[in-house]
């Protein structure tokens, strides 16, 4: 088993070995962002899961994420500063994050910079998160 610096370590090598832009896309995207995530989840065998997957609560029509694990009720939000930077859309995508953690997803936002500056570290908290929504015990009331 890799220690965790070989893991980046070697993350790292291999982003600088690859193109940054996949030949081919599963689905459309909706940014250069989405696209370079899509080609880091399947550079590191974290695919499996949907992209841009509406999720949908009693209430209603909660958010659609750019990617989704549905088993482990996990969501990557791209959030580059462009889009996402304003005040309006800042705020629709708080409310979006609410309301989803009150859907029993776990939202991890990833922008630009997690991407293109320390890929091995997102990519290796991501891997925690969905490990630990895997594995986590349910809570009950005592």
């Amino acid at each position: 088993m890799l220690q965790p610096r070989r893991l980046e370590s070697a993350l790292e090598s291999a982003l600088r070995t690859r193109p940054w832009l996949p030949a081919a896309r599963s689905e459309p995207t909706d940014s250069e962002l989405e696209v370079l995530v899509e080609h880091e989840l399947k550079a590191a065998v974290l695919w499996g899961c949907r992209m841009h997957h509406e999720i949908w609560a009693v209430e209603g029509f909660v958010a659609n994420v750019d990617f989704a694990w549905l088993e482990q009720r996990v969501a990557v939000q791209c959030q580059g500063f462009r889009y996402h930077g304003a005040q309006p859309r800042w705020q629709r995508d708080q409310e979006q994050a609410r309301a989803l953690a009150a859907s029993g997803w776990t939202v991890v936002p990833i922008t630009w910079r997690d991407v293109t500056r320390r890929p091995a570290q997102t990519l290796r908290q991501l891997t925690l998160v969905l490990q630990g929504r895997t594995t986590r015990p349910a809570l009950t009331a005592p």
